[in-house]
């Protein structure tokens, strides 16, 4: 049992680590995705409004859905809607496409968020729960770096 409930608690941080990895990542792609969409650089605050009112709007609802479908059911979703809106950046053909990408991301987060900490919360020792964000932190120092290598290249 508890071999188990330390391989949740990484699983739990290398979610935080994946929460963290995009948020971080478009404040250093945005000059090649304002070029490629012939955007105003005022475009940038849409997609941090789109992304944010999503994740508000997920974190809101996360008690209800935890409750009506569970924490694994929530979290399975919703790393699949992330996914799916990381592929849809990739693939957008304009800005409007990426803004719905945005604003599905933000959901997505929101809820992961949601979700893992209510399930920490539940389970395990406050010392454990401040890991959660210093993981988030990883990935947001590992995002933009990744991504200036790729533009670099």
């Amino acid at each position: 049992m508890r071999n188990r409930r330390l391989w949740l608690l990484a699983l739990a941080y290398v979610g935080f680590v994946s929460l963290g990895l995009p948020d971080a990542v478009l404040g250093v792609a945005w000059p090649s995705i304002r070029a490629a969409f012939g955007a105003p650089q005022s475009a940038f605050g849409g997609i941090l409004l789109a992304m944010g009112a999503g994740y508000f709007a997920s974190g809101l609802q996360a008690g209800r859905l935890i409750h009506r479908v569970g924490v694994g059911a929530l979290l399975a979703g919703s790393t699949a809607l992330v996914a799916a809106s990381l592929a849809g950046y990739a693939l957008a053909g304009g800005y409007g496409a990426f803004l719905a990408c945005a604003v599905c991301a933000g959901l997505g987060s929101g809820a992961i968020d949601a979700g893992i900490n209510t399930y920490a919360a539940e389970r395990y020792t406050a010392r454990q729960m401040n890991w959660l964000p210093a993981s988030y932190s990883v990935g947001a120092m590992a995002g933009p770096a990744a991504v200036a290598q790729v533009l670099a290249a």
